[in-house]
């Protein structure tokens, strides 16, 4: 099982870390975007299309404030379902 792990900066400026699981790094990436694409689906006011540039893949691309929310995000664990909601715990 693969793990793969970005960050998104929605248009009001905020980060958020995602994680994806897959067989493969491939699909691990893909489904780290499927997340991120739910959630823009229930923030209002978003696009749920993710936007390339938005997506941050390298930790020199963040403030050490926003690295460390992402952390907590990713230590979170925290899985979207298709209508956007979090999965209960």
């Amino acid at each position: 099982m693969h793990t793969f792990r970005c960050a998104y900066r929605f248009a009001s400026d905020r980060v958020e870390g995602f994680t994806g699981f897959g067989f493969g790094e491939y699909s691990a990436r893909k489904d780290c975007r499927e997340q991120i694409r739910r959630r823009l689906s229930a923030i209002a006011g978003e696009s749920p299309t993710v936007v390339e540039s938005n997506v941050i893949y390298f930790d020199d691309d963040l403030t050490s404030e926003e690295m460390e929310q992402v952390r907590r995000d990713w230590a979170k664990g925290l899985r979207y379902g298709p209508d956007g909601s979090p999965y209960p715990d």
